[in-house]
């Protein structure tokens, strides 16, 4: 009798469509799991800033290409301890702490659990460290950033607001430490005194320190010596003359490759001497102060309180760049000398309009409109002079208003003013940057992911997703291979 049954080839079953189209499916899908597992593995290498990006509104995170190029330029293993209770860490500091790193592979994060180490922070200082705080080692030198200079809070206003301003200036503290772990020497900076000038406040001697310059008050008469030590000097709006002696003590050392920083007030009792040497070096004094004719160089309905055009060169790049503005009240003029060395070049920082016009009443005006007597602007508003004779460079910078050292002024330009001043003292010291002023104000919490999160996210793109994709080509295999 015939045997109807069908015929039992051979692997068959492994030769048909369905079965490849189902071997197909699953083949695709292991690799694409790998190919997402390898992905994750390459991204968890890449560097933080360019897998992480700060969308808060005043980008705590983001550092300045100044601070960029002092992290890159770390040539020595330095060690940054953040010094809180694990689970404790502030994530701002955390995070910025990334773009560091991301930098400079010499660069080392450590995080230590003060509970788990006590005795960890005596090794470097006696005195209590506040959680969250930092310290940096490298180059045989230790610098303790405190969490009160990193985070600074401003409760003046809560009484009355009910509101405590919180500003972030974690990246100048940190950038200002490496600076220094990296120095050889600390610059010294000498301010001037005795001839009534006026005082550094401790927000500005901050600033200049930020820059780790040393600044020392020094009183001509009582050493005539004293300048052979400094690297730069400072004149801060002296009220009295100086005499011919202390001029020819600062001219013998500004020919020595001297730097001098001058900030003068007009003044109803003229400085024959003082503004002699400044003739010397190319720049004259114009009587006088300035008031503004154009509405765009001023601000809205205080024509004294100048708001000057910026000239871009080496020493205000960066500003003009940034677009920052420089507030100058009350301030008189300075004009380049018809006659002038060779041997000197001027560099204009600051201009007014040629719709400006200096008031020679100074301080007794009666109005602001331009009288008989008055001159015709426009003015330098500050000026750097560059001298090289033989080889040896002398550099002077003058800013004829002692406003541009004022608190109040700077907060109305957001900061352009001392990124100004820290911009011509990095010139005169010849440095390659300027460490800005960049506190933050941290008005909306940053959206940072916790640690739990990340781990849940890490699984699920690293693990869950790809299996879920392996799963899923199963099923259609197997879906496809019962038809």
């Amino acid at each position: 009798m015939e045997n109807n049954r069908p015929e039992n080839k051979n692997g068959s079953v492994f030769r048909s469509r369905s079965f490849k189209a189902g071997t197909y499916s699953v083949i695709t899908c292991i690799l694409l799991a790998v190919l997402l597992i390898v992905v994750n593995l390459i991204v968890n290498r890449l560097p933080s800033d360019m897998t992480e990006y700060d969308i808060t509104n005043a980008q705590l995170y983001t550092i300045t290409e100044e601070s960029k190029k002092i992290a890159r330029a770390v040539d020595t293993d330095v060690d940054i301890y953040l010094i809180a209770e694990s689970g404790s860490e502030n994530n701002t500091i955390v995070e910025l702490l990334k773009r560091y790193t991301a930098e400079n592979k010499k660069i080392t994060v450590t995080y230590v659990d003060p509970a788990v180490y006590p005795n960890f922070t005596k090794q470097f200082t006696d005195e209590e460290i506040k959680e969250n705080s930092l310290i940096m080692l490298g180059n045989g030198r230790v610098r303790i950033l405190p969490y009160d200079s990193i985070f600074e809070y401003d409760t003046s206003s809560y009484y009355t607001t009910g509101i405590i301003n919180t500003t972030f200036n974690g990246e100048g503290v940190v950038t200002s430490a490496l600076d220094y772990i990296m120095k050889d020497t600390m610059p010294r900076v000498y301010n001037l005194t005795g001839h009534g000038e006026s005082v550094l406040t401790e927000t500005w001697k901050g600033y200049i320190q930020e820059q780790n310059l040393e600044v020392v008050d020094v009183n001509l008469l009582n050493d005539p010596d004293v300048l052979k030590d400094a690297d730069c000097i400072i004149i801060n709006s002296p009220t009295a003359d100086y005499t011919p002696s202390e001029i020819e003590i600062i001219t013998k050392y500004l020919e020595d490759h001297g730097r001098m920083l001058i900030i003068t007030n007009w003044t109803k009792d003229k400085q024959p001497n003082l503004m002699g040497l400044m003739k010397y070096y190319g720049l004259e004094y114009v009587d006088g102060i300035v008031i503004e004719g154009n509405p765009n160089y001023c601000i809205s309905g205080y024509q004294h309180y100048l708001v000057p055009d910026i000239i871009k060169n080496e020493i205000t790049e960066k500003i003009v760049e940034n677009r920052n503005y420089v507030l100058l009240p009350m301030s008189h003029g300075i004009r380049a000398s018809e006659e002038k060395r060779s041997t000197v070049t001027i560099l204009p920082l600051l201009q007014s309009s040629t719709e400006s016009y200096a008031k020679t009443a100074g301080n007794e005006m009666t109005t602001l409109n331009k009288e008989d007597g008055d001159i015709d602007g426009p003015f330098l508003l500050g000026a750097a002079v560059l001298e090289d004779y033989f080889s040896v460079t002398s550099k002077i910078v003058w800013f004829p208003s002692s406003y541009i050292l004022d608190e109040s002024a700077d907060q109305m330009v957001s900061g352009g003013n001392s990124n100004l001043m820290l911009s011509v003292l990095s010139w005169m010291l010849d440095t390659d940057t300027a460490i800005f002023s960049v506190t933050k104000n941290v008005g909306i919490e940053a959206l940072l992911i916790p640690n739990n999160h990340k781990v849940f996210l890490t699984v699920l793109f690293a693990v869950i997703i790809p299996v879920a994709f392996l799963g899923a080509g199963f099923v259609v295999w197997l879906i496809r291979r019962k038809k």
